[in-house]
């Protein structure tokens, strides 16, 4: 029964319950029912159940179903641990049949605060939908778990394949030099400057096929495997790569006096700059010539230029120059697999960076890129 209005302060506190979605009793010191909410009749009439309303012994109700299952018995347990001052709150989650199938609920009994008399509140809201959003994340989650599991399962195995591919094609490669070299030494005495030139284009073929074999694996790695995070200072960095690099003495490389220290897999950052300057030493055209590496923070990322007064690249190749194994220059004139560029794109965007050639025929060329502050930027 609703509860009575003697006064305007009750009908308002009635009128407070029944706007409420959840069923909610309030219960006396004994388990005995004071008050109901408009929800709480509703779940009754609709189950077709006993009508729990004011002056009905709740306690005896929980127990009385406490022999159908867990639910009844945790229930008049909860409560009377309330009552007792026990606890503040207790909560229990339980599933109810219902004509458009099972529902979830969530029981609250929680005592009411003040010196009068003991009143518990006892609150069963449905929270079916909840429950079924939770299941159907908990299935989405373990799902994206078992597809990282078979993907780094993958990963795993094509690494195998391409260690096991690069053993298999470098083998015979290194046999086809080994047998060239023998067979010039056989015939020092009558070769011909032709058939040594051939001899010397054979093994260049191979050197050429190794490399790309070795760039190819590296290429496949990128974003594979993962690369130990470090502080770099690029300076350093900088300063190793143009020591192994080598340049001639015609080009002068320099760099920007203030380089950062980032923190992220240096390795990487190293291909990227190795390539780059590789590049411009490798393609420069001039009797001299002028390398330079500059740097300037842009937000939360460091933007890194490689600029040179080497030949340049007309704008309509700008888009070629990054596709895999493309090359402007025929491979007889400058030695190359084509990879290098295609590798700097993808080490720089799966950084989060991003990668651009300001370029003209004939006025050398800008590659700039960009790299996070921090990692995950």
């Amino acid at each position: 029964m609703e509860m009575t209005t003697e006064n305007g302060a009750e009908g308002v506190a009635q009128a407070a319950l029944d706007g409420l979605a959840a069923q909610i009793a309030i219960l006396d010191g004994d388990g005995r029912v004071v008050a109901v909410n408009a929800a709480w009749l509703a779940r009754d009439k609709a189950a077709g159940s006993i009508e729990i309303s004011e002056g009905a012994d709740y306690l005896g109700v929980c127990d009385a179903g406490a022999g159908a299952g867990a639910r009844g018995a945790g229930e008049a347990a909860g409560i009377r641990t309330v009552l007792a001052g026990e606890a503040e709150t207790f909560s229990l989650e339980y599933p109810r049949p219902s004509p458009d199938g099972e529902h979830w609920f969530d029981l609250r009994v929680t005592r009411l605060p003040g010196d009068g008399p003991v009143r518990v509140v006892v609150s069963h809201e449905d929270v079916t939908r909840r429950r079924l959003s939770e299941e159907t994340l908990r299935g989405q989650v373990e799902g994206l778990a078992e597809a990282a599991r078979v993907l780094e399962r993958k990963n795993a195995e094509l690494d195998q394949f391409a260690y096991i591919t690069s053993h298999d094609l470098k083998a015979p490669l290194r046999g086809i030099t080994n047998l060239s070299s023998w067979i010039e030494e056989d015939l020092e005495d009558s070769i011909t400057p032709e058939v040594a030139g051939q001899f010397a284009l054979l093994r260049g073929r191979v050197t050429r096929m190794e490399a790309m074999i070795e760039g190819i694996l590296q290429f496949s790695r990128v974003g594979r495997t993962e690369v130990v995070s470090e502080a770099v200072d690029v300076k350093a960095l900088l300063t190793d790569v143009i020591d192994l690099l080598d340049p001639p003495l015609h080009v002068a490389v320099t760099v920007d006096p203030a380089l950062p220290t980032l923190w992220g897999p240096r390795i990487r950052l190293q291909q990227v700059f190795q390539n780059l300057i590789g590049n411009a030493l490798k393609y420069h055209d001039k009797p001299q010539g002028h390398v330079h590496v500059g740097a300037a923070r842009r937000g939360g990322f460091w933007e890194f230029s490689v600029t040179d007064d080497g030949p340049g690249i007309a704008p309509r190749f700008h888009d070629k120059v990054w596709v895999i194994f493309q090359t402007l220059q025929a491979r007889d004139r400058v030695e190359s697999t084509g990879l290098g560029l295609a590798l700097v794109r993808k080490i720089v965007e799966g950084q989060g960076g991003a990668v651009t050639l300001e370029s003209n025929e004939g006025a050398g060329a800008t590659f700039r890129f960009t790299w996070p502050v921090a990692p995950g930027q």
